[in-house]
Order: C-alpha cells, then structure tokens, then sequence
C-alpha cells in the first residue's frame, strides 16, 4: 500500500511539474514600465467625487497614468482624463448581481462606445476562468482596450492565451 502512495504523490509532482509553464512566474511585461513614476488610484465613493472636483477646478492634476476602479467609468471626468489603467476586482462584475446589474451594464457600454484612447482594463479574480467571465460578459470589443489577468501566482495577457 506504501508503494502506491508513493508512486501517486510522484505522479501528481511530475504532473504539477510538467504544468508549472501554465504559471509562468516572474514573468509579467509590466513590472518596471512605470518605474520612478507617479500614479493616483482613484477608488470610490465621496473621496473619489471630492477629487475629480478639484481635478475640474484645476486644483489638482490627474495623470493618464492613474488608475481607475469599478464604477468610475459612469463619471465624464473619466473620459476627460483618458486613463491608460482601469481596474477590477469583483465577482460582481461577471455576472448579474442583484442592485447592481445595471450599472455594471452601463459601465461596459461606456467603455464600449466611448474609449478612444489606449485603456488596459486589469481583471484581479482568482481563476483564469472568472476573468474570461468578465471579458465574456462584458461584450468589449473596442480595439482600443486591452484585458490583462492579474493572479498572485502569474500575470498574463488574455490575448495571449
């Protein structure tokens, strides 16, 4: 019985061997492109309205390195800055979500319909399937934007899969 245990662990080590090319760790094209740079990361809620106040009013200045998160999009400010990075992190956003559907819909069609520029939208959902989900449900074929998988264990153009 120690026999077969072994040669299922051996098994199972060879076959995590043989797919670790899948992970392809350490290897992410962007790691030092923004290197020396300054970005802002513009979240949500009441701070994020009191910024793009101060943006408008010239009080403050907001770069097209600065990345954007979930619905930041729905705000004409974001289609003045024309950020390169936007940013998302919800199983909400790849699927119908109850209170939320809408705008999530409404946020895929602005970008859809209104990005012209350069835009790498940045999926962070643990499973490469999740973020095919997202792109899927998304219904984004704007050749200006770019999806990008995030993981902890690899990073990785869709597009390259």
């Amino acid at each position: 019985m120690r026999i077969k245990q072994i040669i299922k662990h051996l098994m199972l080590l060879f076959y995590y061997f043989i797919r670790m090319n899948e992970y392809r760790f350490n290897r992410f094209s962007y790691k030092d492109i923004h290197k020396g740079k300054k970005a802002m990361i513009m979240g949500n809620g009441p701070s994020l309205r009191d910024v793009l106040n101060k943006y408008k009013s010239g009080k403050i200045n907001i770069t097209h390195d600065s990345f954007f998160v979930n619905f930041s999009p729905l705000d004409d400010s974001f289609y003045d800055i024309k950020p390169n990075h936007y940013f998302i992190s919800d199983f909400g956003w790849c699927q119908d979500f109850p209170g939320a559907t809408e705008r999530v819909r409404a946020v895929y069609d602005k970008l859809q319909t209104k990005v012209d520029w350069p835009l790498k939208i940045y999926i962070n959902i643990g499973l490469h399937k999740y973020c095919k989900q997202i792109v899927s449900y998304s219904r984004i074929t704007n050749p200006n934007i770019e999806f990008i998988f995030l993981n902890r264990k690899y990073c990785n153009r869709l597009c390259d899969s």
